[in-house]
């Protein structure tokens, strides 16, 4: 199912880190799901993830992205934060990513 793409949000994303996360070999399903959270960050780099809808969205099943949302939180590429709603938050490690404000690139 495509979507017309939201209006443009710039993050950071440095060409070392994009090597990191090259190397670290993550599966297919992981780096799915690392992609389509980069594109959820609000303006305070949280993620609000309801599992159902991006599996909804990935076309994975629900256990599948809480598998590689776990992964990539034990790699320390996101960081789980606290409860919104009945959907848990998360952070970009701010070493991997981060919202490019006022910044030229």
């Amino acid at each position: 199912m495509k979507h017309e793409p939201p209006e443009e949000k710039k993050l950071f994303v440095s060409q070392a880190m994009i090597s990191y996360l090259a190397d670290e070999n993550l599966p297919k399903e992981q780096y799915r799901v690392l992609l389509k959270l980069l594109g959820k960050i609000d303006f305070d780099d949280y993620l609000t993830v309801s599992q159902t809808e991006m599996a909804k969205q990935l076309n994975m099943k629900q256990q599948n992205i809480s598998k590689a949302i776990r992964a990539l939180c034990e790699r320390k590429i996101i960081i789980e934060g606290s409860r919104a709603s009945l959907n848990k938050t998360y952070r970009f490690n701010p070493c991997i990513v981060r919202e490019n404000i006022n910044r030229r690139v």
